[in-house]
């Protein structure tokens, strides 16, 4: 059972429970890990009962009318959620209920994920890599955003070109820090922006004759650098 005390790991100072499985895909067998956060669990939780709650309001304060569908009308407003609401047609309003089993099948799930990988890695190390993953998708996503925003008519061809390598280099310095933060094991302890809030709270003050006094390093970021530069 993946809430086994004994699954229980820390990354980045959260508490995690793993455990390696296997699953069988016709005459194939993939090795990965499970995973259980409650964090995570409790966040979905909230989202998906805010969103039950929301949309079984809306249906009940729909008013029917002869050329409507109550069937499209559940459709489009329920979408993808349709299949934990049972409703019935009441004069012009809707009868709205949350479907217990279904619901509760789905709330069952949350906070779980499992992970498949090739090659020779740990959980906490697949799970490092696969977030590592994740970031680099959403830095891209977040580049094409800012993007299709930017008024073409405005901006120069030389501007863009920079913006462009501005945020690659910024992609590479990224990954560079991550597989850094793995080999030092502190990937397990932070996340990239927690280790870097860390670290920027270190100053340098630069006195007027241009003497530069730098700040005392507290005992975590102590640790953060000599781990990095071991």
């Amino acid at each position: 059972m993946i809430s086994n005390p004994n699954n229980l790991v820390m990354y980045q100072d959260e508490p995690l429970f793993v455990m390696p499985v296997t699953i069988d895909v016709g005459e194939f067998s993939v090795r990965g890990y499970a995973y259980y956060d409650q964090k995570r669990e409790q966040s979905e939780r909230h989202s998906f009962y805010k969103r039950l709650y929301e949309i079984a309001e809306r249906i009940r304060d729909v008013r029917l009318r002869s050329w409507m569908s109550p069937v499209n009308v559940i459709k489009e407003v329920a979408k993808k959620d349709a299949r934990y609401i049972t409703w019935k047609v009441n004069g012009d309003r809707f009868e709205v209920e949350l479907k217990k089993n279904s619901v509760s099948q789905r709330v069952n799930r949350m906070g779980r994920f499992i992970l498949l990988y090739q090659g020779d890695f740990g959980g906490e190390e697949c799970l490092s890599l696969y977030r590592s993953k994740d970031v680099v998708e959403k830095e891209f996503d977040s580049i094409k955003n800012d993007l299709e925003v930017m008024p073409a008519n405005v901006r120069k061809d030389t501007t863009m070109k920079g913006y462009l390598f501005i945020c690659f280099l910024s992609l590479i310095l990224r990954m560079r820090l991550m597989k850094m933060m793995r080999d030092a094991e502190l990937s397990k302890r932070y996340s990239v922006e927690a280790l870097i809030i860390e670290i920027e709270k270190n100053k340098v003050m630069i006195l007027p004759d241009g003497t530069q006094i730098v700040t005392e390093q507290t005992k975590r970021q102590r640790e953060i650098l000599e781990a990095l530069c071991a």
